[in-house]
């Protein structure tokens, strides 16, 4: 089979900090399989964590140049003409004292400035966040749209227009599901209308596919305080319920009549999960509840000369669905531990009916998140 996967889409905006970013590509991690991030922002603190890594003198004064270029600080001609000077001042021989001091003079403006800029992008930038980020990539579970642009054209149209060229084919592939913040929704939109952006009905089935997902995922408790690695360990817990799970996406999806276009998208998404998904989810609560096996199991043989016959009966119950156990291994437990047996797989079958629900994957991980910060 193979992975489902999804594009997250966010517009630029002037906070330097990744939220919007990481909450969607949360969302994406708890319900597909690898996530694809098309944000000019991230990639732009990227590049600046990339100009921190350099270690040679050079590569850092052009660095800086860039940067400051791309800062609008005005001082990309000067920084550029010192950098000229330090690399004719190094090609030639250092035997004059005065070259020596001018060369050591010009390193140490650059090492000062260079990390009061490492020290401002620390405080603007959360590295947990870079950090969380990194380890995706490196699980293969995330990618990074990058923009090739040198810093000479960061502030021209070309940038932008690679940003949108890169959103366009999203909204034209038939293998992925586009899952957009609100301003590019509103931009889409705005350019199906105006006709400047063609969809293919299948493209738009996923855009609500990727939306209702959105919408439930976003109202799990306590979603927006897990961390990107708790959100991995939670999809890793319930992995085998998320095919019903996308199943019943599916199912809803096809209920909601609303285009992607249309204003009233957002309210029908609402009444739908209000209608038909959170009584079901209540339905789940409360047979999980009901499902009391070890209440009632304690009630019955709390006074009985059995219990730890019981005891034995239950340990079994749980591996006789792999082992053949002799009738002298039990016989101690027969009066009270058949009868845990037998609670047991009445309680293991109603268990198995529950979780074959397509909603038990979203029940199980709002119950997990709940239970991580409550």
């Amino acid at each position: 089979m193979r992975n489902f996967e999804m594009t997250v889409s966010t517009f630029p905006e002037d906070s330097t900090n990744l939220e919007k970013e990481i909450e969607l590509v949360k969302v994406g991690l708890l319900y597909c399989d690898k996530v694809t991030l098309k944000s000019i922002k991230a990639d732009m603190i990227f590049r600046f964590i990339e100009y921190t890594q350099k270690t040679k003198l050079l590569d850092r004064m052009y660095s800086l140049r860039d940067i400051s270029h791309m800062g609008l600080m005005g001082l990309h001609d000067e920084i550029t003409q010192i950098i000229l000077s330090y690399e004719t001042l190094i090609s030639r021989r250092m035997d004059n004292p005065k070259m020596i001091i001018l060369k050591k003079q010009i390193e140490k403006q650059f090492e000062d400035i260079w990390n009061a800029m490492s020290a401002t992008l620390d405080g603007i930038v959360q590295r947990s966040d870079i950090d969380s980020l990194d380890r995706l990539i490196k699980l293969d579970k995330l990618k990074i749209e990058r923009y090739p642009s040198n810093a000479e054209d960061f502030y021209d149209d070309s940038h932008i227009e690679a940003y949108f060229e890169s959103l366009k084919d999203t909204l034209s592939q038939s293998n992925n599901y586009p899952l957009l913040d609100d301003k590019i929704t509103e931009i889409v939109k705005i350019g199906i209308k105006e006709g400047k952006i063609d969809i293919a009905k299948g493209t738009r089935e996923r855009i609500k596919h990727s939306t209702l997902s959105l919408t439930m995922l976003e109202q799990l408790p306590s979603f927006e305080r897990a961390s990107i690695n708790e959100i991995i360990d939670i999809r890793s817990e319930l992995d085998k319920y998320l095919i019903r799970f996308r199943s019943a996406i599916v199912k809803y999806t096809d209920l909601i009549e609303s285009d992607i276009d249309d204003d009233d998208l957002f309210y029908e998404i609402d009444k739908l999960i209000l209608r038909e998904i959170n009584p079901i989810i209540q339905e789940i609560d409360e047979q999980c509840k009901g499902n009391g096996y070890l209440r009632e199991l304690a009630y019955r043989l709390i006074n009985s000369k059995w219990v730890q016959g019981a005891s034995v009966g239950i340990m079994l119950g749980n591996i006789l669905d792999v082992f053949t156990v002799t009738t002298n291994t039990i016989s101690a437990a027969i009066p009270a531990g058949v009868q845990a047996v037998n609670h047991h797989r009445e309680w293991k079958e109603k268990q198995s009916d529950i979780e074959k629900n397509n909603l038990f994957f979203y029940y199980q991980a709002g119950k997990e998140l709940n239970n991580r910060y409550n």
